[in-house]
């Protein structure tokens, strides 16, 4: 899952997407409990714009001995977090995304937040962005009179 701020009124775009299918997602913000979100599955799956060394989004499961070790290695000390997180993404790469079942460990994600945009996208899309953008706003101005 990719996350972006979108380039309009300090809203959110999210993109999920596998080879086969994608999404785009917009919210209103990332900081509350309950956003605005409003999206749409997308007719194409936009290509790579620049190579990525993130493991695919999914669910992960995990031994509970192996989850304490990675966050146990998550210490305070800065000069370590470029090893830490790729030893993570090793981690989260070696392990394919299943279903999760009640009573198991799983890891979530990854979730990837960035100020640029990693996908090259059609003009169709960007209609689609500018859509979203429009609804996400009339909701906003509905339930808020005074925004925006």
């Amino acid at each position: 899952m990719l996350v972006m701020p979108a380039k309009k009124y300090g809203f959110f775009d999210c993109l999920f997407s596998n080879p086969d299918e994608a999404w785009h997602i917009k919210l209103d913000s990332l900081f509350k409990p309950n956003p605005f979100v409003l999206g749409t599955k997308l007719q194409s799956v936009p290509r790579r714009a620049a190579a990525s060394s993130s493991a695919s989004f999914g669910y992960r499961r995990l031994e509970p001995n192996l989850a304490l070790e990675l966050l146990g290695n998550m210490g305070d000390d800065d000069d370590e977090a470029a090893p830490r997180s790729s030893n993570l993404l090793s981690v989260l790469r070696s392990i394919e995304p299943t279903v999760p079942r009640p009573g198991e460990n799983y890891a979530e994600g990854p979730f990837v937040y960035t100020h640029q945009n990693v996908f090259a996208f059609s003009d169709e899309h960007k209609s689609v962005e500018e859509t979203l953008t429009s609804e996400l706003l009339k909701l906003m101005r509905n339930r808020y009179p005074s925004y925006g």
